[in-house]
């Protein structure tokens, strides 16, 4: 007689099974992934060999199969946000980075190097490639005793300067607080307090290096010399930085800063006083000029909204009386439509400006550096703002002071002599809009262009191509880079960036 079958235990096998393969019974198990190389074509590589490397890491190691990857992927301009890679690896310590670089080496793939600060060129992502991620990279410890603080590569201004603030300390930063500070110092580092406290790469002490073949290298005036004058100002050519030491300054914690808006139709009269105005001026007056459209803000007239603006940005590290004084004719030029100068904290001026540059926006920057702001220029910007995105505006930022005084080749980043440098931040939200915002910004850029020096700040930059990365340099600094990248990354391994290639 034969024996029923127990219709339990066969239930059980048939969820093992879907387990096993899915539910499609077809369905094989996936043997390998196909990521893109440096040559432009594609690598299989092994499922064996990725869980291998995903073991050996503290970090994560995310595919298109994972949930986390489509937050990982995610990058503050939206103009490249369709990049898709095979890979990204979330590193969580040095040796993670050691580990992913020996593998990106070993199987030729090609590689980007995500922070997750701003970057308008977009080359924290590739297509099909491998992204290693610094972001969870995030310890801060400041020495108070010794003014200095060393950081991870994953750390933003913003928490940067919440840190050293609490002991009235600060370095020059990012006048975005959501910036990194891994790209921003390594391609030179501008900010309100350059004039006062030089550059963020003039006041980096030390660096923890991860080179092309693997090697964790100390980098200092002391150390591996070349290798520290070139990532002051060379960007991200030559390794990845996983740490970063800062000189520190007493800084406020209060300080006067803000900005004066006036109408743009009286912007050569604004400009005019300002240029002559600011020759005799201490280091310690930071300023910038902004022209845009009059944000919608409760802080600005209801008449100005939308309406073209010229803005003077005011940052005075020092004493708050000094500050008015010395602010004061700035801000009287011609009645202003708002003025916003006040005694606030560093940390609450840093991140004053935030709320509008945060993630979700299509985004073009584009530079030069000038000798003077003239009525030429003044002119060719009273043309074209009122023809741009409210959201987009062009900042000229007054350089000399302590940043002027830095020899031209003590670092990488160079064009020391120049008085100003610009940016024009073409920011849209419509993808539908972006030839004809890339066409207003090329118009404007190329107008500008007759007046500036032929040179550019290096992070001001789109992916604009080779030549115009040596428009970054001098020739005999840009000749230097190309030896030291050859020296250290012959393969051009990390090419996705303002790339100088090995001599």
């Amino acid at each position: 007689m034969m024996k029923s079958i127990n219709p339990i235990p066969i239930f059980l096998l048939g969820l093992l099974i879907v387990g096993l393969y899915g539910c499609h019974p077809n369905k094989e198990k996936v043997s390998s992934l196909s990521i893109k190389s440096m040559d432009a074509g594609y690598v299989s590589i092994a499922s064996d060999t990725l869980e291998k490397l995903k073991a050996s890491i503290a970090g994560q190691l995310l595919t298109e199969e994972d949930s986390e990857y489509t937050t990982a992927i995610e990058i503050w301009n939206s103009k490249r946000q369709k990049r898709r890679p095979a890979v990204v690896i979330k590193c969580q310590n040095e040796q993670d980075v050691v580990k992913t670089i020996n593998f990106v080496r070993t199987h030729g793939l090609l590689l980007s190097v995500k922070g997750g600060g701003h970057n308008s060129s977009g080359f924290a992502l590739n297509d099909g490639g491998l992204v290693l991620d610094l972001s969870q990279m995030d310890a801060i410890a400041v020495d108070p005793e010794k003014k200095t603080v060393r950081v991870g590569p994953g750390v933003r201004w913003g928490q940067l300067d919440e840190a050293t603030q609490a002991y009235g300390l600060a370095t020059t930063g990012a006048i975005i607080s959501q910036v990194g500070i891994g790209g921003y110092t390594l391609g030179g580092g501008l900010g309100w307090l350059h004039r006062s406290l030089g550059a963020a790469s003039d006041n980096l002490i030390s660096a923890r290096m991860v080179t092309a073949d693997g090697a964790l290298l100390q980098l200092s005036e002391n150390e591996n010399s070349d290798f520290f004058w070139a990532i002051r100002g060379g960007g991200g050519n030559f390794g990845v930085v996983t740490s970063f030491e800062f000189k520190l300054h007493e800084v406020g914690p209060e300080i006067l800063a803000g900005l004066v808006f006036y109408r743009m139709s009286d912007a050569k009269k604004v400009v005019r006083f300002y240029r002559e105005y600011i020759k005799e001026v201490p280091d310690a007056l930071g300023t910038w000029l902004l022209f845009r459209k009059a944000p919608i803000s409760a802080q600005l007239p209801e008449e100005i909204h939308g309406e073209p603006i010229v803005a003077i940005a005011i940052t005075y590290n020092g004493p708050i009386s000094e500050g008015e004084d010395y602010s004061a004719p700035l801000r009287n030029i011609v009645p202003p439509v708002a003025d916003l100068v006040k005694t606030r904290t560093y940390t609450a001026w840093q991140s004053s400006l935030d709320g509008a540059w945060g993630n979700g926006f299509h985004n073009i920057w584009k530079g030069h550096y000038f000798m003077e702001v003239t009525d030429e220029i003044v002119e060719v910007l009273q043309r074209n703002v009122p023809q741009g995105s409210p959201y987009s505006d062009v900042k000229i930022q007054h350089l000399e002071g302590a940043f002027g005084r830095m020899p031209e080749h003590a670092t990488a980043f160079g064009n020391r002599k120049s008085r100003f440098g610009m940016v024009i931040q073409t920011r849209w939200l419509d993808s539908l809009r972006t030839t004809e915002q890339e066409l207003w910004t090329n118009r404007l850029f190329n107008e500008l262009k007759q007046k500036g020096t032929g040179k550019v700040y290096v992070n001001f930059m789109d992916n604009e191509g080779e030549n115009r990365v040596k428009d970054a340099y001098s020739d005999s600094t840009f000749i230097k880079l190309k030896k030291i990248k050859k020296k250290y990354d012959p393969e051009n391994l990390f090419r996705k960036n303002q790339n100088i290639k090995p001599d």
